[in-house]
């Protein structure tokens, strides 16, 4: 086979580029009308007319506005995750970069702190089992990331070589997903 039988045989065809080009619109809109006007406020009517694509047609992507909120945020959060960690100063002791990347986590949230208490019940209380594992996908992510932080750490012996780093990435994780869900709900402060 050919360089350029592989390339053909690797780019999606015109239906796929279709289906993903409508997914991107209906996200995209869904995002700014959430932003805008609020999750509980925003009609899957008015989000299909943003994207503009057929009332239908936003139910071959998502099951319903709340399954929306979360691949909104799945989607948006790769690109949080990417910057958490592109952005990590590696000269700075591992706590600072700890601060950094759940700063970066947190500030995505604080822009808009109705949309994320929303996302969060929606995270907590989900019973979709496809959607739990890709939730727990985003979790993974930035558990192994930390992860690595941690692994450096104790290589440049900052830390602890007894400390299993997986595990002290989860305990992070969970740390920071309780003190979110207490400081979107106005329990604590920033």
């Amino acid at each position: 086979m050919s360089s350029q039988t592989n390339l053909v045989a690797l780019e999606p065809g015109r239906r796929e580029r279709n289906k993903q080009e409508k997914r991107r619109r209906i996200l995209a809109a869904a995002g700014r009308l959430f932003r805008r006007k609020g999750f509980a406020a925003t009609t899957t009517q008015e989000i299909t007319t943003a994207a503009g694509v057929a009332a239908g047609t936003l139910y071959l992507y998502a099951r319903s506005k709340e399954d929306l909120l979360l691949l909104v945020f799945m989607d948006e959060m790769q690109e949080v995750i990417g910057r958490a960690f592109a952005g990590v100063p590696h000269a700075a002791p591992l706590v600072d970069q700890l601060m950094h990347v759940f700063g970066t986590l947190a500030d995505y949230h604080g822009e808009d702190i109705r949309l994320a208490r929303a996302l969060i019940r929606e995270i907590a209380f989900n019973e979709d089992r496809e959607r739990r594992r890709e939730i727990l996908g985003v979790r993974r992510t930035i558990n192994a990331g930390v992860a690595r932080l941690m692994q450096q750490a104790q290589q440049r012996r900052e830390i602890t070589s007894e400390l299993d780093p997986e595990d002290a990435a989860q305990v992070y994780f969970s740390v920071y997903f309780l003190l979110l869900q207490n400081w979107v709900n106005d329990d604590i402060d920033r």
